[in-house]
């Protein structure tokens, strides 16, 4: 089969779960024989090569916006500027640049079936919304979490601008997938979405684990955007709390975005034991994880959690939310803990525990590692994914045959 995935966060630049699921994804297709593209819009400051392979996977970064240093005062200037703005600087002309370059690479390479996230950074930023036209292969949407989504998840307001642009990419789907069966139910009442929704769990490679291997039995860990609906303002005020009781427990963030006004949450004390890594390599993240007592995510909103089936892979206890997908992931008490982000106290006193329950600790590692092997393995997750895609082809054939007879 020959994929085309549409992706604008592939690694190594500052990327998010998409990116990574994209990449994993990707690279295993490869080893099974498949054949696969990846072309997104990246701004000049995400790096990394316009094109190169990745371990078998054909990835092209066509770039947009101006090329500014990250950081310099031109750049922050113009991430302030309103998307009306931005959205006129850029003009029409990248975007149909853009749109010729994925119509070539389908052509060129053969497509079979492209699939592109419902979350877009372009849009995000600027406003621009993509009109996708007709394909000779069907456009799978795959739910990671829309604009709209986590506008809503969090009660916070709905840009009309985006909003539309969210609705315009469903109803251009030949077909709808989505990472978690909270998602899809969420966005299929949010986006007045009628079709099917496929449910295709993300995925991991599960490494081997010495379950009796040496870790820190203070050191707590946390990655992901810096920013409120990752619950890490929460996880600053239950620190306060933490280290009042356990002055030897040590705090790893490790996610973009700046730390400043997570600092100010925390005490003196507290502050000296959190250490704030800022975005590192896949390496470097997973290196620390596998030496951490156990990993938090107390978040407000998630479509699934990357980083939650990765800290169970490394059969690192975990506690992770009982909000939106939640509870599909972790099974609260048996191989996870799950929390309200909005009870501090409650995250506080989940992480004193687990930091002095050895044998909790150790259930919930043990569990876990055995779960997300069953569950969340990159091997049985392509196979999932192609029975789907082949569905999506054959319906997508069998309507363009429907569709030049009628004609």
């Amino acid at each position: 089969m020959r994929i085309l995935y549409i992706c604008d966060e592939y690694p190594p630049g500052k990327n998010g779960g998409i990116g990574t699921m994209v990449q994993v994804m990707a690279r295993q297709l490869v080893r099974s024989g498949h054949r696969v593209v990846v072309v997104g819009l990246y701004e000049h400051g995400y790096g990394s090569k316009d094109f190169e392979m990745d371990e078998g996977v054909e990835v092209h970064r066509i770039r947009y916006g101006f090329n500014l240093k990250e950081g310099s005062l031109l750049w922050r200037v113009y991430k302030k500027l309103p998307r009306l703005v931005k959205r006129g600087l850029l003009g029409k002309r990248e975007i149909a640049h853009y749109i010729s370059k994925v119509k070539g690479l389908v052509k060129e390479k053969e497509i079979d079936l492209i699939e592109i996230a419902d979350w877009s950074t372009l849009s995000f930023e600027t406003g621009i919304g993509i009109d996708w036209p007709q394909f000779s292969c069907p456009l799978l949407v795959k739910l990671h979490g829309s604009y709209t989504y986590f506008q809503t998840e969090l009660g916070e307001s709905i840009h009309s601008q985006l909003y539309k642009n969210d609705l315009r990419l469903m109803q251009r789907a030949d077909a709808i997938a989505s990472v978690s069966l909270y998602t899809a139910e969420q966005t299929r009442t949010l986006l007045h979405i009628q079709a099917p929704i496929e449910v295709l769990y993300n995925a991991i490679e599960i490494p081997p684990v010495d379950l009796n291997r040496r870790i820190d039995a203070n050191a707590v860990f946390f990655s992901g955007s810096l920013v409120p609906k990752k619950g890490i303002y929460q996880l600053m005020k239950a620190w306060n709390l933490v280290l009042a009781k356990k002055p030897e427990a040590t705090l790893w963030v490790y996610g973009k975005g700046s730390n400043k006004a997570l600092k100010i949450l925390l005490n003196e004390k507290a502050l000296q034991s959190v250490h704030f890594e800022g975005h590192v390599n896949r390496v470097e993240l997973l290196s620390q994880l596998s030496k951490s007592a156990l990993a938090v995510f107390p978040s407000y909103s998630e479509t699934f959690g990357l980083m939650c089936i990765e800290a169970m892979s490394r059969a690192c206890a975990v506690i992770y939310t009982k909000r939106s997908c939640g509870p599909e992931i972790i099974t609260d008490g048996l191989d996870g803990a799950l929390v309200d982000p909005d009870n501090v106290q409650e995250i506080a006193n989940t992480i004193l525990t687990l930091l002095s329950d050895h044998q909790l600790r150790k259930q919930y590692a043990e569990k876990g590692y055995e779960s997300v092997g069953k569950r969340f393995s990159i091997e049985g997750s392509v196979q999932a994914h192609l029975k789907v895609y082949e569905r999506v082809i054959q319906a997508h054939t069998m309507k363009q045959k429907n569709f030049n007879f009628t004609k």
